[in-house]
C-alpha cells in the first residue's frame, strides 16, 4: 500500500507542477486609414510566469500566412524597472531569457505588416515559448490576432456604400421632382393657390435635387483619390464633371437660399 500510495502522490504532484506556467498578455495597434500610415500593425507582447521562476526561456516570434515581421523592429523592456533580468536577442526574432522571478514580466513591442487588408481579423503573429519550470522542460503557443476593420479597403466599401445611397436618393428626388413638375402645371389649371403651392414645391425639390448632385460630385472625387487604378479614378473624376457641369446647364449651380 505505501509503494501505491508513493505513486499516486508522485502523479499529483507531477500535475501540480506541469499546469504551472507563463502568463501572456498581448495587444495591437493599426490605424490604417491614417494619412501618415504605413500600414503597420504595433504589437505588444507581455510574458510573465505564473508559478515557479522560469529558467532557460526562449521566446520566439514568427510570421503567420497573413503577415511578415519587420525584424529590425523589435525592442523590450522588463518590470519592475530594477529587475535583474537579462534577455538576449537571438537571429531569426528569437530572444533567451535567462531566468525571470514570479512578479516579473518582461514586454516585446515590434511591428508586423499585413499581406492583406481585406479581412476584419488576421492571424498577426506566432509565439513559441521553451523553458524550464521546477524542473521540468515545458513549452507553451499563441497566435496574436489583429482587428484590421480600419483600413483602407473596409473605409472604401463604406464610401462606395454611402455613393451608392446617395444615387438612389437622387433618383428618388428626381422621381418626386418629376411629379411635382406634373402638380405644378395641374395648379395652373386649378388656380392661383394651386399655382402658389406648385411653385414653392417645385422649386423646393429643384433645389435638393441641385444639392444632392453636389454632394454626389464631390463623394464621387473623394472616392477616386482611394482607386487604386488611375483610369478608375479618372472616370469618377470624370463622371463628377459631368454631374456639375450639368448643373451649371440647368441653372442648378448657384445657392439655393432663395428656394427656400
Amino acid at each position: 500500500m505505501l509503494p501505491l500510495l508513493g505513486v499516486v502522490i508522485l502523479v499529483v504532484f507531477s500535475s501540480a507542477i506541469v499546469t504551472a506556467a507563463v502568463t501572456t498578455t498581448s495587444d495591437t495597434s493599426y490605424n490604417g486609414t491614417q494619412s501618415d500610415s504605413d500600414q503597420a500593425i504595433e504589437i505588444t507582447y507581455t510574458v510573465s510566469p505564473e508559478g515557479g521562476t522560469i529558467n532557460n526561456m526562449t521566446v520566439n516570434f514568427d510570421s503567420t500566412s497573413q503577415t511578415f515581421i519587420q525584424s529590425n523592429s523589435f525592442s523590450f523592456t522588463v518590470s519592475p524597472g530594477g529587475a535583474d533580468i537579462n534577455v538576449e536577442s537571438r537571429q531569426g526574432n528569437r530572444f533567451f531569457i535567462q531566468e525571470i522571478e514570479p512578479n516579473e514580466e518582461v514586454t516585446f513591442v515590434f511591428e508586423v505588416y499585413p499581406k492583406t487588408i481585406k479581412q476584419e481579423e488576421i492571424d498577426a503573429a506566432s509565439v513559441q515559448m521553451d523553458y524550464i519550470q521546477n524542473g521540468q522542460d515545458l513549452s507553451d503557443s499563441e497566435t496574436v490576432t489583429a482587428n484590421m476593420s480600419s483600413s483602407p479597403w473596409f473605409e472604401l466599401q463604406a464610401a462606395e456604400e454611402t455613393i451608392n445611397q446617395q444615387e438612389s436618393e437622387l433618383q428618388q428626388v428626381s422621381l418626386v421632382g418629376q411629379i411635382t413638375d406634373i402638380a405644378f402645371l395641374g395648379g395652373i389649371v386649378i388656380g392661383l393657390v394651386g399655382i402658389g403651392f406648385g411653385t414653392y414645391s417645385w422649386r423646393r425639390r429643384k433645389s435638393e435635387r441641385a444639392e444632392l448632385k453636389r454632394e454626389h460630385a464631390a463623394n464621387l472625387e473623394s472616392l477616386a483619390e482611394r482607386m487604386e487604378k488611375t483610369s478608375d479614378g479618372k472616370k469618377l473624376n470624370n463622371e463628377a464633371e459631368d454631374i456639375r457641369a450639368d448643373l451649371e446647364s440647368s441653372g442648378d449651380g448657384g445657392t439655393s437660399g432663395d428656394d427656400w
